[in-house]
């Protein structure tokens, strides 16, 4: 199937990246993937996130 998308630039003039807030999931693993992500944006030229787990159920079927 085709995915759609559309690439755009994140960062600000001066080259850094600003994401409020990020949802992860639903996952099997949602300790994991945020730990994960944190990781990223704390390595990452990122300002000011908050990383919130999804509150939608994961489902295996």
């Amino acid at each position: 199937m085709l995915i759609p998308y559309r690439e755009f630039k994140l960062a600000e003039e001066n080259g850094r990246v600003s994401i409020s807030k990020v949802f992860v999931g639903p996952t099997p693993h949602m300790e994991l993937s945020i730990s994960s992500l944190m990781h990223l944006l704390m390595t990452s030229e990122v300002d000011d996130w908050q990383v919130v787990g999804s509150s939608v159920p994961y489902r295996s079927w």
